[in-house]
């Protein structure tokens, strides 16, 4: 019995969820009763593996054999919500343990903190917080840490201050997490003044930067458009014996790709190989984005295919950033055939990548086939974005005011369907996160505003 208790967590701990099942079942077989902390074991297993339907099938399990759940059963399913960014069944699951009168812990409240910030619900994860400490539950660095994250995602700085302030009354000592997730606040608020403060502080209170927190400083710089900096950090990074990750690097080739300067983001893509990081599909779809922006087509084509000789293989991200290195360059047969290509190849088109193939026939003023784009995009199921509204309205302007005797059937009914579409509100419509121009290698990134400034100061 110890002996299957022992194979199904080794099983855990390696990742190998269906191993730990499969022996749970053997052991069921042979009529050994399980325990809770074998079942726990198990449901542990499918929390790894991310799959919260199966961890709850053993819980159910667990209950029907009379077996009564402890704190840690149930903190390992509203850990399986959290991961899986489903607050409200963890929420449902936190309700359950209260009326099994299972007291709650700081882990507890920690999985539902994290629930709340995953899903950039930060005041739901601040309830928590309080409730928290309204139990006698003194949170930890961790928990603070994780609650700090919920503003930084949401694009609070202040309340992410506030908190690290009060985390410093409290006698807590904040870590290298804390400070990277705080500097990660005014990254995300394109305040790279104030993320400098935190790291200058952070070096001054005796805590060392890691990798993690230079490349969040770059980053600061990146989204500033401050290559030069983002630079200086770089070198900073390195003279303090630290070795840059293919994030760092590819953080720095992006720094280059927002401001036009393809040959240096070529320059660090050397300068990461020289250092033995082979680079993925991210930092190939980012130095390919440098060229596109700088009306290099070729170069991107050249960089497309060395990507695929290097065993790489492109994701949807970059097709469509080639797609738009072409149609920027305003040659958009070329543009159609890596739309073709990629289909070929088995890489769904996305809503970016219509709205940039339309975007290229736009620029060139082939109206017609735009519209049998929106028509594709359509048939395919995708859903517009805001840029795509933004390209259909240009689209019936342009078809209202120079219709053509040789307009097709299609570009009709396109037309038609445009105008319907106008005469409707836009519900749900996700706003596109490539900006005013179509740049679908920064689909990926949070968007930037400007909030009130605020200082790191001790207290």
């Amino acid at each position: 019995h110890v002996s299957y208790g022992l194979l199904i967590n080794a099983f855990v701990q390696s990742g190998q969820p269906d191993k730990a099942t499969e022996m749970f079942h053997r052991m069921q077989e042979e009529v050994i009763p399980p325990n809770e902390v074998e079942l726990t074991s198990v449901i542990n297993a499918f929390v790894l593996a991310r799959q919260p339907d199966k961890a709850t099938e053993i819980f159910q399990l667990m209950k029907q054999r009379g077996i009564r759940p402890g704190a840690v059963t149930y903190n390992s399913l509203i850990n399986a919500f959290a991961q899986a960014n489903q607050p409200d069944e963890a929420m449902e699951m936190f309700q359950q343990m209260q009326q099994q009168g299972v007291r709650p812990d700081e882990i507890t409240y920690g999985a539902l903190i994290n629930a709340f910030a995953q899903t950039n619900q930060p005041d739901k994860a601040s309830e928590m917080f309080q409730l928290m400490q309204n139990q006698g539950i003194r949170p930890n660095d961790v928990t603070y840490t994780t609650l700090i994250n919920a503003f930084a995602q949401a694009n609070q700085p202040d309340r992410a201050t506030e908190l690290f302030q009060l985390m410093q009354r409290q006698g807590l000592r904040p870590n290298e997490v804390t400070y990277t997730t705080l500097i990660n606040a005014f990254v995300q608020s394109n305040q790279p003044d104030r993320a400098t403060e935190v790291f200058q502080y952070m070096q001054q209170q005796g805590v060392s930067p890691n990798e993690v927190t230079f490349t969040s400083l770059i980053n600061a710089f990146v989204r500033a458009k401050q290559p030069d900096k983002a630079t200086e950090v770089f070198q900073l990074m390195r003279r303090e014996g630290l070795q840059p990750n293919e994030v760092t690097y590819t953080s720095l080739i992006n720094a280059y790709a927002q401001t036009n300067q393809p040959d240096k983001a070529t320059e660090v893509f050397q300068l990461m190989q020289h250092h033995g990081i082979r680079p993925n599909e991210v930092t190939y779809s980012t130095l390919i984005n440098a060229f596109g922006r700088a009306r290099q087509p070729d170069e991107a084509a050249e960089l497309f295919q060395l990507m695929q000789r290097q065993g790489v293989q492109p994701n949807t991200v970059t097709y469509n950033t080639l797609i738009h290195a072409f149609g920027k360059a305003r040659q958009t047969v070329k543009a159609m055939e890596v739309f073709e290509l990629m289909q070929q190849r088995g890489i769904q088109p996305d809503d970016a990548t219509f709205t940039t193939l339309m975007s290229a026939f736009l620029r060139v003023k082939q109206h017609d086939r735009a519209v049998k784009v929106w028509n594709a995009m359509t048939a395919a199921g995708v859903k517009p974005n805001q840029l795509t509204f933004c390209h259909l309205k240009q689209l019936g302007v342009a078809l209202n005011s120079s219709p053509s005797e040789q307009e097709s059937s299609q570009t009709k009914l396109g037309s038609s369907r445009i105008k319907q579409l106008f005469e409707r509100p836009q519900a749900g419509i996700k706003p596109n996160q490539a900006g005013v121009q179509p740049n679908p290698a920064k689909s990926s990134q949070a968007k930037s505003s400007h909030p009130k400034q605020a200082r790191v100061k001790p207290n």
